[in-house]
């Protein structure tokens, strides 16, 4: 029961990719799966259930990939390094089709994968910044708590107007810009070595 609703939850993310969110039915699912929707309603209820389900699956899948790389990596830099791969991929995958189209028309869904994200997001910045300053790789007096949330004022900043537009940062080179400029503000001479075998 888990291994299908594994496979239908990737199968409609994949499609969700590819075609939005809003113009997919439920039929086109059910096709798209090789199944009936008879069986499709035994794992969803509806068409919003279906779009939580599958976003939620994602985020915990992605969520594991990040307590592997915690589990994994040698130290902070690296651990940041494979996280801001995996912030590049999500960004570059379905974010720009996929997010837009639930923040207007399922604004209720949206909020609560935007809210997971941040808490999620924060939290592993923030850890991410104290076993680096106890590892002696960052500066010993960065404001941990503070530097995570500036993160988050960056990656869901909201603005958009002649000056500056948050479309301006939806990429994974502007991530990739910010981590480093993190980065070289952050680290003591140890950090640096560090960074430099990256």
């Amino acid at each position: 029961m888990k291994d299908k609703s594994a496979y239908i939850f990737t199968e409609t993310l994949n499609l969700y990719q590819h075609s939005g969110i809003k113009g997919v039915t439920m039929d086109d699912v059910a096709k798209k799966l090789s199944i009936s929707k008879k069986t499709l309603y035994k794992y969803v209820s509806d068409k919003v259930d279906l779009i939580e389900k599958c976003l939620f699956f994602d985020f915990e899948r992605k969520t594991k990939e990040f307590d592997i790389i915690i589990s994994e990596s040698k130290n902070a830099i690296d651990e940041i390094s494979d996280m801001v791969k995996v912030f590049s991929y999500m960004i570059k995958t379905y974010y720009p089709v996929i997010l837009n189209e639930l923040e207007i028309y399922y604004p209720e869904i949206h909020e609560k994968i935007e809210i997971r994200e941040m808490e999620r997001v924060y939290n592993l910045l923030k850890s991410n910044f104290i076993k680096g300053k106890q590892q002696k790789l960052y500066r010993q007096n960065i404001d941990c708590d503070l530097i995570a949330k500036m993160f988050i004022i960056f990656y869901f900043s909201r603005i958009d107007n002649e000056i500056v537009s948050c479309r301006d940062f939806a990429n994974p080179e502007a991530l990739k810009e910010f981590f480093s400029y993190h980065l070289y503000a952050s680290c003591t001479e140890k950090g640096f070595q560090a960074l430099a075998k990256i």
